[in-house]
């Protein structure tokens, strides 16, 4: 090696800006979260649409730049694309990543005229089963996004299923990438003491097992679906506790908690969002998750499938894919195939359930380990920065 060789500079590392609709609680927040963690304040510009909720403000407090439109929810204002436009021209990044569909949708807005503007990346975080289950704004949104996806240089998908959907709506299916959701196996792992930070932290005790959903209040999650299936299986005389754990479920509507209280009492235990969860979530037996729809890769399953926890999931999204032989898959909606699917998952002994959330740990670990996920992102946004010259 010459000695100018030996001196060359590394390269300067890309700039991006990530404009998101929010930063709340949501998996396309946390997947954002785990993107820019994984670089340099200095080389990444977080833009929220809404004024940044949880997630904005740990990004905040670990030094990153968190800038907020301070838009109302709804279809992007004309004062707030004109708040990214500025935000455009004065970072200077050199890709815009636009994440779920209202944000990619104003960000393709902002970027009209600006000389020299960035290459841009739409990130979809979500899947459609069924159109009609959107918001009327939402399937605008993605009818004006069809006929503008020519524009981006990528678009990226966290799932198979959601690629050949949105293609079916009109996407461009020759800018599309599927990056699947990353996962971050030391924090999320196997925990001997688990069990009893869960019996601390919700009051769960004896040695019934649980049965746990880690989960926002929507209609999408269908909570009810879960609960009914559940009921089904105490009438099956098995021994099981459950817990529901997510934004609302503190407070649920009069309908859910009619079907709660069909349920024995003390089976049942509710609470609201926690940010504790990898310090429990190895102490549960099951995780359950019974969406109807919109998923595309929950990020709930790869948690706890890294943490040792054999999952009982719907198939939706890619579910059945993130899963594969290590846990158990029923149709959407349908209670009486998901009382099936825990129960033959609790009718297993202890020592076999183990064994299939060792089986899932290692195929998060193989295949949705999150630094290859990080580099995936890497990788693409410099694929496209230089085929703009900008790399």
């Amino acid at each position: 090696m010459t000695a100018s060789a030996r001196a060359r500079p590394a390269p300067a590392r890309l700039r991006a800006m990530h404009v998101i609709t929010a930063l709340n609680v949501g998996g396309a927040e946390r997947m954002l979260k785990k993107v820019a963690t994984g670089v340099s304040p200095a080389d990444i510009h977080i833009v929220s649409m809404l004024e940044p909720g949880i997630t904005g403000r740990r990004l905040q407090s670990l030094g990153y730049e968190v800038h907020s439109l301070g838009m109302a929810r709804g279809i992007p204002s004309l004062a707030a694309l004109q708040n990214l436009r500025r935000a455009i021209v004065a970072k200077r990044p050199d890709a815009v990543v636009g994440w779920m569909h209202h944000a990619f949708f104003a960000v393709t807005l902002a970027r009209f005229g600006i000389r020299g503007a960035p290459p841009l990346l739409w990130n979809v975080r979500h899947s459609i089963d069924d159109i009609s289950h959107e918001p009327f704004q939402t399937r605008a949104v993605l009818r004006l996004c069809a006929g503008l996806s020519a524009i981006p240089a990528a678009i990226v998908y966290n799932s198979q299923v959601a690629r050949r959907q949105y293609a079916a709506l009109g996407f461009r299916d020759d800018r599309a990438h599927v990056i699947p959701n990353g996962f971050d196996i030391e924090k999320f792992r196997p925990d001997s003491q688990a069990r009893g930070r869960l019996a601390a932290a919700f009051g769960i005790d004896g040695d019934a097992p649980v049965v746990a959903m880690v989960a926002r209040l929507h209609p999408m999650k269908s909570q009810e679906t879960l609960i009914t299936a559940f009921r089904t299986v105490l009438d099956r005389g098995v021994r099981a506790r459950l817990l529901l754990v997510g934004e609302g479920m503190q407070s649920p509507p009069a309908s859910l908690r009619e079907l709660i209280a069909t349920l024995p009492e003390g089976s049942v235990t509710l609470s609201d969002h926690r940010t504790d969860t990898e310090t429990w979530l190895p102490g549960v037996d099951i995780f359950a998750l019974s969406s109807r729809w919109g998923e595309a890769f929950p990020n709930v399953l790869g948690e706890a499938m890294a943490a040792g926890v054999p999952c009982a999931a719907t198939n939706v999204g890619d579910s059945a894919i993130i899963i594969g032989d290590t846990g158990v898959v029923a149709p959407p909606g349908d209670a009486s195939a998901f009382a099936e699917a825990l129960l033959r998952l609790l009718n297993l002994p202890p020592y076999r359930r183990k064994e299939l959330g060792g089986a899932a740990r290692k195929r998060v670990a193989d295949l949705y380990a999150l630094d290859a996920v990080r580099k995936q992102y890497d990788d693409l946004i410099a694929s496209i920065c230089k085929a703009d010259g900008r790399a």
